[in-house]
């Protein structure tokens, strides 16, 4: 997923979700590309399928309740869409919720539904946009603080 991420076609699907427009002005086959990707996705989620029926010794109903889908999209909530990593810590996050407020409570939607409304809220990103956001901010203010104590340095020697 990395790989592709980092690759052209990787850096042409960003370009057509920003702007397609763009994207198909300066030449790419925009729906070939949603094609190839949707194919992508397909095979990328069938084999955590299989994945997920071998560590369940099965395929079960219940895999497809309507409720499971939504954990995908809370995953994302949590850990942010934006970073690599940051479903992946999502999927941390929900999992160790679930373990933690299921042993206190049956109320365990509730406050999953209270943890996610706050991180929209608040945080309006996932976890880990928001840190990254956080930290691009801090370290432009120490550019800029550096920046002006050079011009200060600089006005004072002269």
């Amino acid at each position: 997923m990395r790989a592709v991420v980092l690759s052209p076609f990787g850096a042409a699907l960003r370009l057509i979700r920003d702007n397609e427009a763009r994207a198909t002005a300066i030449g790419i086959d925009v729906n070939a590309y949603k094609f190839a990707v949707f194919v992508l996705s397909g095979a990328i989620a069938s084999v955590a399928g299989v994945l997920m029926c071998v560590h369940n010794s099965g395929a079960f109903p219940e895999f497809a309740y309507w409720t499971v889908s939504g954990d995908g999209i809370f995953m994302v909530m949590l850990g942010g869409a934006q970073t690599f990593l940051g479903p992946v810590l999502g999927a941390v996050l929900l999992t160790a919720m679930n373990n933690v407020v299921t042993s206190y409570t049956a109320h365990y939607g509730l406050f999953l539904g209270a943890t996610i409304l706050l991180t929209v809220l608040v945080l309006k990103k996932g976890l880990l946009d928001f840190l990254r956001d956080r930290l691009a901010q801090r370290s432009a203010r120490a550019r800029a603080t550096r920046i002006v104590s050079r011009e200060r340095h600089v006005d004072a020697a002269s």
